[in-house]
C-alpha cells in the first residue's frame, strides 16, 4: 500500500512539472507575441505620415506677406553628397580573366562559402566567374 501511494506520488510529481514546463513555454510565446505587435504598431504609426499642422503666423498689416514662386513648390530629390578621391577606373586592383580555369568548377585559389562556377557567355568571349549565394 505504502509502495503504490509512493509511485502514484511520483508519478504526479513528475507530470506536473512537464505540464508546468510547457505552461511557461506558451506564456514566453505569448509575452513575445504581445511585445512584436506592439513594436509593430508603432513603427507604423510612426511611418504614416501625419498631416502638417500650420502654426498661426503673426501677420501685420504694414508689411504684406511675400509670394513664394510656384516653382519652389517642387522639391528636388534628396541627393547626398560626399568628398572623396576614388577615381573610377583610374587603378586596377584585381583581375582575372580565369583562362587556366576549368568551366564549371571554382577558380584554384579561390573559397567559397556559397556556390560559384566558371562559365562561359554566349555574348562575350572568355570565361567568366558565376556566384551565387
Amino acid at each position: 500500500m505504502k509502495r503504490n501511494l509512493l509511485l502514484c506520488a511520483a508519478l504526479l510529481y513528475f507530470s506536473v512539472q512537464g505540464v508546468q514546463a510547457q505552461f511557461l513555454k506558451n506564456l514566453k510565446k505569448k509575452a513575445e507575441a504581445a511585445v512584436n505587435k506592439a513594436i509593430d504598431e508603432n513603427t507604423t504609426t510612426a511611418t504614416k505620415k501625419q498631416p502638417a499642422q500650420q502654426a498661426p503666423a503673426e501677420q501685420t498689416t504694414d508689411a504684406p506677406a511675400p509670394q513664394q514662386p510656384a516653382a519652389a513648390e517642387k522639391s528636388a530629390p534628396l541627393q547626398a553628397y560626399a568628398k572623396y578621391d576614388f577615381i573610377p577606373g583610374q587603378n586596377l586592383i584585381y583581375a582575372d580573366n580565369f583562362a587556366g580555369e576549368a568551366v564549371g568548377e571554382l577558380p584554384a585559389g579561390w573559397n567559397s562559402n556559397g556556390n560559384g562556377a566558371v562559365t562561359k557567355l554566349n555574348n562575350f568571349s572568355g570565361n567568366w566567374m558565376r556566384m551565387d549565394q
